[in-house]
């Protein structure tokens, strides 16, 4: 199965217990993690490096894949 896709920070940090890395790209770096609210495992997407022009990739990014999933 696989986890659902998380695009806000709007939520707590308390709600995610990190498991592990699942990988890294040029724009950031993706962190398997346990959503304690919904009991499920989600994947937690962080921005490496903070840029005007990094920004909006990641934010067109996560907008296209909300689509997909």
């Amino acid at each position: 199965q696989q986890p659902d896709v998380v695009t806000s920070q709007s939520s707590s940090p308390e709600r995610y217990q990190i498991i592990s890395e699942h990988g890294r790209g040029g724009l950031g770096r993706v962190w398997r993690a346990h959503d304690r609210e919904l009991g499920r495992d989600v994947a937690i997407k962080e921005l490496i490096s903070r840029t005007q022009i990094s920004e909006a990739r990641f934010v067109r990014e996560a907008k296209i894949t909300a689509r997909v999933v």
